[in-house]
């Protein structure tokens, strides 16, 4: 394959939106099962079917009613916004996959000792020039994540962050940091699902640009692109 392009995956894109739609149909549905709106249920008395002791135990059993005040805020709202906001998060995580399938574009591409991001990795697709390049890696997706993403999701869901973990140690990823027009540190991260040849593809081409780096800018220390697995 080409070295000096990465084109996007459809089996890996389809792959994805479905994972994504499935979890933001889950979190759908566990908001919509919480009822948050539904009238409160009356306090009327319930006579068990069986009084051993009239008159003085059983006699009127009040109806479980929805928690209100603070405890309302942290076990029904707050746990119900983060939810919304995870099923939009997965809505828009599925659109700019089925943008990506509906492009012939390469997903990055090395031309004119620049690369060439497609316009959905980042915000601005302009070209990052070689000598802008700042890290070159290709590893286990947990090796290369950012330590306050990790803080982030431990906090909301214990469950999730392990989880995450777990499926991070499975996949691989090439990471590109580089320094913008205006100065600022830029990254971008793509995983091996999302690429046509998986993990060998993405070392293929992390290894021509840190030839091509090498070759722009000698005397420049620059760290070796990880392969270890």
């Amino acid at each position: 394959m080409d070295p000096t392009q990465l084109h996007f995956s459809k089996r890996g894109l389809l792959v994805q939106c479905a994972v994504f739609l499935l979890f933001a149909v889950a979190s759908g549905w566990v908001v919509w099962q919480m009822d948050l709106f539904a009238p409160q249920p009356p306090l009327t008395p319930a006579t068990a079917t069986y009084d051993p002791t009239p008159d003085i135990l059983f006699d009127e059993i009040p109806r479980v009613r929805r928690r209100t005040g603070i405890d309302s805020v942290l076990y029904d709202w707050l746990p119900s916004a983060i939810l919304i906001a995870a099923m939009f998060f997965m809505i828009w995580a599925t659109g700019l996959r089925l943008w990506r399938l509906a492009v012939a574009e390469p997903m990055l591409d090395y031309r004119n000792n620049a690369l060439v991001p497609h316009a959905s990795l980042q915000r601005s697709s302009a070209p990052i020039a070689i000598e802008m390049v700042t890290d070159i890696s290709v590893d286990r997706s947990d090796r290369l994540s950012d330590h306050g993403d990790r803080a982030l999701l431990r906090g909301f869901s214990l469950a999730g962050y392990l989880g995450a973990r777990l499926g991070q140690r499975l996949r691989h990823m090439l990471r590109i940091r580089y320094i913008d027009a205006a100065g600022h540190h830029r990254q971008i991260r793509i995983a091996d699902i999302e690429v046509d040849g998986g993990t060998e593809q993405l070392r293929r081409f992390a290894a021509y640009v840190q030839a091509m780096h090498t070759a722009r800018t000698p005397n420049a220390t620059h760290r070796q692109p990880l392969t270890r697995s």
